[in-house]
């Protein structure tokens, strides 16, 4: 039985590894992408315009956003890990070219393509100039 949580990836009841979801969660800075894996199911791959899944009856390509370098790719095994450099150094709205992150799983689901698509969005620090103050406790002129 599929359960689906609004935010949160997909469960099953009774999961068997084959069952079970492949994962992709990516992240982005203005110059790199990383990518999280856990392959179970479906095989993932990544040439400089696509996301390429496979599975033991078929494959599919989606189009990416914009263009990977990948002769500029660092893998980390440990951490399942693999981060391109991005070719234009601005931030992607979504991974996929035509289609959000959710779309685009939904369709695979109907496919039985079971992978899911996450986007963890990097938490940036922020700065409050008003409160900017040297160290003598006055206010130093960026407020």
């Amino acid at each position: 039985m599929l359960i689906k949580y609004s935010n949160c990836p997909l469960h099953y009841d009774h999961a068997h590894k084959d069952d079970m979801p492949s994962t992709i969660i990516w992240t982005q800075t203005l110059e790199s992408i990383t990518f999280k894996i856990e392959s179970n199911q479906s095989r993932v791959h990544f040439s400089e315009y696509c996301l390429n899944l496979h599975n033991p009856y078929k494959s599919i390509s989606l189009p990416l956003f914009d263009k990977l370098c990948l002769e500029k790719c660092v893998i980390d095994k440990i951490n399942n890990t693999m981060t391109f450099l991005k070719e234009s150094f601005r931030l992607w709205p979504r991974l996929l070219s035509q289609q959000t992150d959710q779309e685009i799983e939904d369709q695979l689901l109907e496919a039985n393509f079971l992978v899911c698509i996450r986007h963890d969005e990097a938490s940036f620090d922020t700065l409050d100039f008003d409160s900017v103050i040297n160290g003598q406790g006055q206010k130093t002129g960026l407020e």
